[in-house]
């Protein structure tokens, strides 16, 4: 047989051409990686949001005419350069928390980012899927369900569930666009985002794919749709915006940034200095007229409610001030063969009412080990985690007139718990956090982000207290009214009027626009994956 091919015909094998302005797998390659560029921008610290509107453009250039295995390849490259640099901060999490050598931390930091990027993997395929069984135009009307399908999975992914450096993040500084996070949660913005970038990758096919001075192939209805959403979602937003603030008496508030060195924390000789630190901040607060002041995540060094030397010191210190005070202290129980342990937050009155939360989410592989019979020797490589239990349930502590929901460290991120909240008739939420083991890095202000969405999808303030920052006060309309540096011994003053509502439509109807998004892409998938009859 004769294998050798004429120089067209080798061109044509190497670069798979298939028709003018389809993009080869080379160009297809550098347009995912500008895509992911673009969309790590729009995110903290670069803080360039409006890119998200665009950023989308290159990948949705590359993905066209691709068959399924090229768009997974795609949509994996653009995840990993998105990924590979908005979580970037893993490494010094794991490095500092873990005690993993760098030269082990960085094979996790590459498996984190590539799980991650698995789904934007899935989105090219099932895009790329649709447009083989069907048509182009098919495939960008799919577009949009499944991109917020598949974050909603990896949101969702039981004990892994990982929802954080979801697109409609970005837009957190954009106060008018996030206001419809009331009704549809963050995932309607993202649709929103993936829409405005189809219609944009339209009009470039028109203006580099039309003859010259051709007008006949503008994308009027995907121009006109994004138009309309838009604007819709812009004028709603002018309207929240405008809507009269709550009434209701002021609440003055103090959050104590303590920046305590996470490397001595729990150093015996260091236990007075750091409590005095946080004793001497509250009595300055209360000076000032704090009625409430709030410190970070275990921020009381001792097991409060079990130690009578410490609880000595908490109680004497609000009686004498006057002031309710919200803390994180570590905790335990007595199990049938050993010691239960808990990450707990506590609401401890001047009237001596005390309440305590247990956190639910905790930390995989930092407070406790997923799957621990099949994973034994993890805790023997990394000696830091934990082994906590989660709490029973999400509760709402009464503040003293008002109440407030607790959400230690991460739990911020995952929407339901706060909806939860809501809907138990809390009138503030309160963030507690160590955000020490990010070290100098976006995550904290990428974790704010999502804070800002909770306030805004519950219509409830946000009250953040961060060890090392970034502390905040955030209004209902998801305003950030005043923020702290990182790294930084301060308190944070501000004031807030707790809300008194009979709830949003998101956090009384939860995910539905998610779960909407979810069946419509099985419709699609499912359609075209069991078809046999045109099968490529």
């Amino acid at each position: 047989m004769n294998f050798r091919l004429n120089t067209t015909e080798y061109m044509a094998l190497s670069y798979n051409i298939t028709e003018p302005g389809r993009k080869a797998p080379l160009a297809a390659g550098g347009a995912a990686i500008v895509s992911g560029a673009m969309m790590a921008l729009a995110f903290p610290d670069f803080n360039a949001w409006p890119l998200m509107w665009a950023a989308m453009v290159p990948l949705f250039m590359a993905l066209r005419g691709k068959s399924p295995l090229h768009g997974a390849l795609i949509g994996f490259l653009a995840g990993v350069v998105f990924y590979g640099v908005t979580l970037r901060w893993i490494i010094n999490t794991i490095t500092v928390y873990g005690h993993l050598p760098l030269y082990a931390a960085i094979p996790v930091q590459v498996m984190i980012t590539m799980a991650a990027a698995f789904y934007t993997s899935l989105f090219g395929y099932l895009f790329s899927v649709v447009e083989s069984r069907s048509s182009e135009d098919y495939a960008f009307a799919a577009a949009p369900f499944i991109w917020v399908a598949q974050e909603f999975f990896r949101s969702n992914f039981f004990d892994l569930a990982f929802p954080w450096a979801k697109l409609a993040q970005s837009q957190a500084p954009f106060l008018t666009m996030i206001q419809m996070a009331d009704i549809t949660g963050e995932d309607g913005l993202t649709f929103l985002i993936v829409t405005v970038n189809i219609a944009l990758a339209r009009i470039l096919v028109c203006a580099t794919e039309q003859p010259r001075g051709g007008k006949a192939g503008f994308p009027v209805r995907w121009a006109g749709a994004a138009t309309l959403m838009f604007a819709g979602a812009l004028a709603y937003g002018v309207v929240k915006l405008n809507a009269p603030e709550p009434a209701g008496e002021p609440v003055r508030v103090a959050i104590i940034q303590g920046n305590i060195d996470q490397a001595r924390k729990w150093d015996r000789s260091y236990i007075m200095p750091q409590i005095q630190i946080y004793t001497g901040r509250t009595i300055e607060a209360a000076r000032r007229g704090a009625t409430l002041v709030i410190w970070p995540e275990a921020a009381a060094p001792f097991y409060y409610g079990q130690e009578p030397g410490g609880d000595a010191i908490i109680d004497n210190l609000v009686k004498d001030t006057g002031a309710a005070l919200i803390f994180g202290a570590p905790a335990y129980d007595q199990g049938p063969d050993s010691l239960v342990e808990y990450n707990r937050a506590w609401v401890v009155r001047p009237d001596g009412f005390r309440e305590y939360y247990d956190k639910l989410r905790l930390v995989p592989f930092g407070e406790y080990v997923p799957m621990k019979r099949a994973l034994p020797f993890i805790h023997r490589v990394v000696t830091a985690i934990g082994d906590m239990e989660p709490g029973s349930t999400v509760k709402a502590l009464d503040a003293g007139g008002f109440k407030v929901g607790l959400q230690i460290c991460y739990e911020v991120i995952f929407p339901q718990f706060s909806r939860e909240i809501a809907n138990k008739g809390a009138g503030a939420l309160v963030n507690i956090t160590n955000d020490s083991w990010y070290g100098v890095s976006p995550a904290s202000r990428q974790s704010l982000a999502m804070g800002v969405f909770r306030a805004v999808e519950n219509r409830l303030p946000l009250l953040r207290a961060a060890q090392s920052g970034v502390s905040a006060i955030v209004t209902p309309k998801g305003e950030i009214m005043a923020q702290t540096p990182l790294f930084v011994e301060t308190t944070l003053y501000g004031s807030f009027v707790p809300a008194k509502s009979n709830g949003t439509t998101y956090s009384l109807s939860g995910d539905i626009f998610a779960w909407i998004c979810v069946m419509v892409t099985f419709a699609f998938a499912g359609r075209h994956l069991l078809a046999r009859q045109g099968y490529k």
